[in-house]
Order: structure tokens, then sequence, then C-alpha cells
């Protein structure tokens, strides 16, 4: 797993709320990948965005609302 993101390179990753859905179960996994052609990217800092343009926060920043695993570098 990478501990270190390089804004250089492209990442793809699964992700998942932290909080329990009103049914009981856990959120799901979804993929993820590292883009800054995304209206929420400043500066040319790459954000986490699912297949349909969901943004969910910067790189660099852990969230306190979701959870990364299998976070892998992507081949250009």
């Amino acid at each position: 797993m990478v501990k270190v993101f390089d804004n250089t390179k492209q990442y793809e990753a699964e992700m998942r709320a932290l909080a329990i859905l009103p049914d009981g179960c856990p959120a799901a996994w979804f993929r993820v990948h590292s883009t800054c052609e995304h209206p929420d990217s400043s500066y040319g800092i790459q954000v986490w965005a699912d297949d349909e343009g969901h943004c969910y926060g910067s790189i660099f920043y852990p969230s306190a609302f979701y959870e990364l695993r299998n976070v892998r570098e992507v081949q250009g």
C-alpha cells in the first residue's frame, strides 16, 4: 500500500464511508482514482474521485469520513 502520495503520479484505490447505514450494514467499498481533472481540484492538487464524478477530497489529507484500502500506483 502507498504510504506517501506524489502529486505527479496517478493512483487507484477502494474507499468506503465510515458510517453505518440505517439498515445496520456498513457502507460498501467502491473504486476511486486520483485526478486533477475535476472541478474540486485546486492549483493542480489531485483529489479522489469516482467514475460518476463525485469528489472525496485531496489525496494529501486523510478524511474523517472515508477509509481507503488497496491503494496502488497506476502506470501511465
